[in-house]
Order: structure tokens, then C-alpha cells, then sequence
């Protein structure tokens, strides 16, 4: 995200222009006196060198979340995720609220639904061209988190929503929209045209899809957050913590059935660290990280997590970076450290 308007762009560029907005402070106390835009920037492989570089977005502010009830943790203001294939070709999710933002004939939904949405597009591997773009979202607000790329180069993503209309497909997971905040997670056709799926992830209080990675054949795992309480995200999965505020979810490719979920934390009853990282290793390991911070978030901290034997750092003052591995369908505790 930038409110640059001469940010370093290259001449062939998808946009050469920055787009602006209107004035605003995050909540992290950035400003963007004049809007904000996305960019995308690609460097040389030793970083010599900008080989190719665009603004992307409309006469409102993009690359940005203000949606208030979305913004859970510090930062989340700035949430989005950029993806390359073997083509070199770049994938974005992002949130905007511009009603203009650049999207493509053909694409999945061409206009803006109202206040803040999630937008999803791709861009040629030098920029210059925009392959597709679409908006996502529904009548409130929703904002787009992460992403991830299937084999057939199809897109799924995943963010928070306070719209109780969005398109879920037939035969969904969850059809209908759960409590005050719900995750979702879509899954977009390889040319950005179709919703081949799309469900809602949520309890009946707070719920946000923060992070989605796929194992080697495609099934989704998504690392969210949430405030439900008991065994309400435990299903088919060994390890657990009831009334953890973290949950992770492994569902099928066509987002009809969890193939298990669980929740991990302290069991405090609500979330305990913001989402940053996940990934899922070909023996299906899952390994996630995140901070906490009660004094930064006002909520939760590091407090209390599970950690094992082996941990590389077995102390914490509640305010440090968390690292976890679960065995593969959620079976064991693999590792959990503390590092601060």
C-alpha cells in the first residue's frame, strides 16, 4: 500500500498514475493524506535492479481495511497477499474501497457491492497487462486476507465478513452467515470468471479467516481466529483445546465438509495471537505463527500457549512472536516455542 504519488514506477506499467483517495489514519497511526493505493513491485533476483513496477486502484482508498468490527488485531489495517506462479504471473488479494477499482471484462463481479470489499486480481508477469480482476464481498463490509494457488492455477481466498449475503455456493460447508464477524473462504475458476465455491467460516460471536494454505493435493487449511467457546471448531481432530481462540480448519476442495477442525491457544475463552504465517509441508505437517501482545492488541498475549520439551524458548512476558506445529489431520503437538 502507498500514498506516494511518485512512487518508483516503470514506463510500461499496467498504471504509471497514482489514483489517490481520501485522507486517512490507520489505526496503526499511519496516514495517507492524499488516499492510498496497491502496488506491485518485482526486483531482480539480487535485488539490483526494478524491473517492473505498478500502481493499482480507483478514486478511493485501496490496500487498505477501516472497517472497524474487521479490525481485530494492530495491523490488520494492511492485510493482503501476493503470490507468483511458474510463469512468473502475480496473484493479489487485497481489500478496497473504491468503487471504481480496475477490474476486466468477463471477470467473476465487475462493480462494487457497498462500503469496503475484497478484490482479487492477476497481473502478467511484467506488469504491463492486467490478466483479470474482480470484486468480492456482499451488502457490509468484507476484506480479503490471503490467498492460495491450486494446481489448475484456480485461486482461493479467504478474509472477514460482515455481510450476511455473500454468494455461497450449493452444497456449501456453511450457507448462512453466524454471528457478529465470520470468515469466509472462496474459490475462484483459473481466469478469475466464476465462483466454483464459496462458504462462510464462523461461530455465533467473532470469527475471521486470516491465512489459507493447501497441502499437495489441494485441500484448503485455513488459521483463523475466533471467540467461540467449548468444542465449537472441534471436529475429527485429536488435538485440541477447548475454548482456545485460535482455530484451523482442513476442508475439502469443493468447500462442502471439513475434513477436521480444531482449536489451539489457552483456552481463555478468546483469541490469544494475530495470525502471520502458515504453511503445510508435504507430510502434511501444518506450522503456523503469530504474535501477542495485550498492550498492542488489548486482548489476549502470549501467556499460557502450549509449548513442548524441546522449545527453543520456554518463557515469555506475554508479548513475543509464536510458533506451532501440529502432526499431520491435527493428531499431536509437534512443537511450540516462544521467540522474544
Amino acid at each position: 500500500t502507498t500514498g506516494s504519488n511518485n512512487f518508483p514506477v516503470t514506463p510500461n506499467a499496467f498504471d504509471t498514475s497514482f489514483n489517490g483517495g481520501s485522507n486517512v489514519t490507520l489505526a496503526t497511526d499511519l496516514t495517507f493524506p492524499n488516499g492510498s493505493d496497491v502496488f506491485v513491485a518485482k526486483f531482480s533476483d539480487n535485488g539490483s535492479q526494478l524491473l517492473a513496477s505498478t500502481f493499482i486502484g480507483g478514486s478511493g482508498n485501496d490496500g487498505v481495511n477501516t472497517a472497524t468490527q474487521l479490525r481485530k488485531n494492530y495491523a490488520d489495517d494492511n492485510r493482503g497477499e501476493i503470490l507468483v506462479d511458474e510463469n512468473s504471473d502475480v496473484y493479489v488479494v487485497t481489500s478496497t474501497l473504491s468503487s471504481d477499482f480496475p477490474t476486466t471484462t468477463g471477470a467473476y463481479h465487475t462493480s462494487s457491492y457497498p462500503g469496503q470489499n475484497a478484490c482479487v486480481f492477476k497481473f502478467n508477469h511484467d506488469l504491463s497487462q492486467l490478466s483479470w480482476s474482480t470484486y468480492f464481498g456482499g451488502d457490509y463490509q468484507d476484506a480479503g486476507y490471503s490467498m492460495m494457488l491450486a494446481a489448475d492455477h484456480s485461486v482461493y481466498f479467504c478474509g472477514g465478513t460482515t455481510s450476511d449475503d455473500l454468494p455461497v455456493t450449493v452444497g456449501a460447508y456453511q450457507s448462512a452467515f453466524a454471528g457478529i464477524v465470520d470468515g469466509y473462504v472462496a474459490h475462484l475458476a483459473a481466469n478469475g470468471s466464476q465462483m466454483l465455491a464459496c462458504t462462510y467460516l464462523g461461530k455465533t460471536g467473532y470469527d475471521q479467516s486470516y491465512l489459507i494454505k493447501g497441502d499437495k493435493h489441494d485441500y484448503p487449511h485455513i488459521f483463523g481466529q475466533t471467540d467461540a467457546s467449548g468444542n465449537a471448531w472441534i471436529h475429527n481432530a485429536v488435538y485440541h483445546t477447548a475454548g482456545a481462540g485460535q482455530f484451523l480448519i482442513k476442508l475439502n476442495p469443493a468447500l462442502t465438509a471439513d475434513v477436521w477442525s480444531t482449536a489451539f491457544g489457552s483456552g481463555n475463552a478468546g483469541p490469544d495471537i494475530s495470525p502471520t504465517a502458515l504453511l503445510v509441508d508435504y507430510c502434511n505437517n501444518i506450522y503456523m505463527s503469530g504474535w501477542g501482545s495485550s498492550a498492542l492488541n488489548g486482548f489476549g498475549g502470549t501467556s499460557g500457549l502450549p509449548i513442548t520439551s524441546d522449545a527453543f524458548q520456554s518463557l515469555t512476558d506475554g508479548n513475543d512472536y509464536y510458533f506451532i506445529c501440529l502432526s499431520d489431520d491435527a493428531s499431536a503437538l509437534v512443537y511450540g516455542s516462544f521467540f522474544g
